[in-house]
């Protein structure tokens, strides 16, 4: 039994509608079927807010590329062209998926499972006390290993490819009891410095 979760049809990315009310977990094509329905994109982190706009913001550019000024005006008074954008997302569907065993959504493909040491996933957040991180406004220990939901593991793992400081020189991170997530070095993201 092989375990899957496409990022493409499973509500991840919390959104509010643009009356209001509680948010509610939606699909990538859900986001952008729903976008002139929505009014924010919220995440108890700031930083995860920034990284999942980040990330909508490079498939709606990869989608409909080129863009002109023009293209954007439109867009704004009219609606995104949907069938555009989910026509690309269906052409890259198996790279969307947290658990693919070839193409696991922004990991290496050639990860190994090590099992000697494993460290907390919350080592995906920067805003939470793990490791060395000093105890400050979170008061999260190494010792919580509760497991996370799929849903926040993807939203950690775009989380810290935008805001990365610099590679880990730790043991790999765990979710739940079964699955490992070994983070190998990476250089410092690009949301870091700014760009």
């Amino acid at each position: 039994m092989s375990v899957s979760f496409n990022l493409i049809d499973k509500p991840w990315i919390p959104c509010i509608p643009i009356r209001g009310g509680p948010a509610r977990e939606l699909s990538l094509k859900d986001v952008f079927r729903q976008a002139g329905q929505l009014r924010e994109i919220v995440s108890y982190s700031p930083l995860e807010t920034v990284a999942l706009m980040r990330l909508l913001l490079a498939i709606l550019l990869r989608a409909l590329a080129p863009i002109r000024i023009s293209d954007i005006i439109n867009y704004y008074k009219q609606g995104l062209p949907g069938d555009e954008i989910i026509g690309y997302l269906d052409r890259w569907y198996d790279r969307f998926d947290l658990f693919h065993p070839r193409y696991p959504f922004f990991q290496p493909a050639d990860m190994k499972l090590e099992t000697k040491a494993v460290s907390t996933v919350m080592r995906l957040s920067h805003e939470i006390a793990c490791g060395n991180n000093r105890t400050l406004f979170d008061h999260s220990t190494d010792d919580c290993r509760d497991p996370i939901s799929a849903s926040d593991a993807a939203r950690r793992l775009v989380n810290i490819q935008a805001f990365a400081l610099a590679g880990p020189n730790s043991p790999p991170g765990s979710i739940g009891k079964e699955i490992k997530l070994i983070r190998q070095s990476y250089r410092q993201a690009p949301t870091v410095a700014g760009i």
